[in-house]
């Protein structure tokens, strides 16, 4: 589970860092086959993130429920 969790948080942060850039890109090359590249793969780049941002909530909320689930019980 740890494995998972850091790789979703590391994917998280690259495609931020990536979204950003291309976000840049898109509004600020001078290239213009640089811009239209760039604005048309935006979209897709939100798309994944927003699937890493749902994977990490719901490994988060796994995480949590296993281990409320495996502290022990009261002993009698």
């Amino acid at each position: 589970e740890d494995f998972d969790r850091s790789f979703l948080r590391q994917q998280e942060k690259m495609h931020r860092q990536a979204l950003s850039r291309f976000e840049k890109a898109a509004e600020r090359s001078e290239n213009q086959a640089i811009k239209q590249f760039a604005a048309k793969t935006v979209p897709s780049l939100r798309e994944h993130l927003d699937a890493i941002e749902q994977a990490s909530a719901a490994s988060e909320a796994a995480a949590d429920a296993a281990s409320g689930a495996s502290g022990s019980a009261p002993q009698q």
